[in-house]
């Protein structure tokens, strides 16, 4: 938002890096991962925070059968919510509670992702509507739940519309003003909640750029998935052939897969 494609040429600190030599090219190009800003990001520290109150101070029992209890429940409302992407197990607390420094989340990118409306639920059910912490953390976890719907709501559009756009902006700021709120309640905790960095930031970035490009379009789940079917090509290039040649049989085969898949 303070460059213009030209000006940015033109200015002689601008980045040696070889790919801004290409036609077209510039730091205007260069757009924030929403997946890796949010979901294999800010997202991991908010979700484990949760977990960490609910296994740790809200439930009764011990950690680990609070957390036992936790899955049932998720696997209850993954079925009852109808989400594809789900977590195969979440039955240890090693999934969120790390050796050193604030809980974080372990998982895929799409698991996280699909969580939100899951952990929204597990909050209802056992908050304590007369602490105002709680009612902060409910806040935040519905505003997180608005967000992901309007980039469902929009998911085709390349830009979103205003007023979209400027709802996207202001419950990405309430949202991460929110967090900022409930790290600076838990600091003098022994563990750390809600910690922040600097993705927390920029998540309020892609949200400033709604109304230029979609924050659905600068992810990198389309990636994942072509990794997947990579994968799967690999495995059927390795048997009969030397270690050194299935790399060279996985890129023929997969030049002749694009050459039918493209005169189609």
């Amino acid at each position: 938002m303070e460059w213009m494609p030209q000006e940015w040429l033109d200015w002689e600190g601008k980045s040696k890096c070889p790919l801004f030599e290409a036609i077209g090219v510039t730091a205007c190009s260069v757009m924030l991962d929403w997946m890796h800003v949010k979901y294999l990001g800010n997202d991991q520290y908010v979700y484990a925070s949760i977990f960490h109150l609910l296994c740790f101070v809200v439930l009764p029992q011990a950690p680990l059968q609070n957390l036992l209890s936790i899955w049932e429940e998720m696997k209850g409302l993954y079925h009852s919510l109808n989400i594809t992407h789900r977590y195969h197990y979440f039955n240890r607390l090693t999934m969120f509670v790390r050796k050193s420094g604030p809980p974080k989340l372990r998982g895929k990118a799409a698991e996280v992702h699909h969580l939100h409306k899951v952990i929204l639920q597990l909050w209802l059910r056992h908050y304590n509507e007369h602490i105002a912490v709680h009612r902060q953390i409910l806040l935040l976890l519905r505003l997180n739940s608005k967000i992901e719907d309007l980039l469902d709501e929009y998911r085709q559009d390349v830009a979103l519309p205003p007023g979209p756009a400027k709802d996207l902006l202001d419950s990405c700021s309430s949202m991460c003003h929110l967090q900022s709120l409930l790290y600076d309640h838990f600091s003098q905790e022994d563990v750390q909640l809600f910690n922040y960095t600097l993705k927390t930031h920029d998540i309020i970035h892609l949200a400033a750029h709604s109304h230029q490009i979609n924050p659905r379009l600068v992810w990198n789940f389309c990636g994942e998935s072509n990794m997947g079917i990579l994968k799967q090509l690999g495995s059927t290039c390795v048997k009969g052939v030397a270690p050194e040649d299935a790399c060279t049989k996985m890129l023929h085969h997969w030049s002749y897969g694009m050459h039918y898949e493209l005169q189609g």
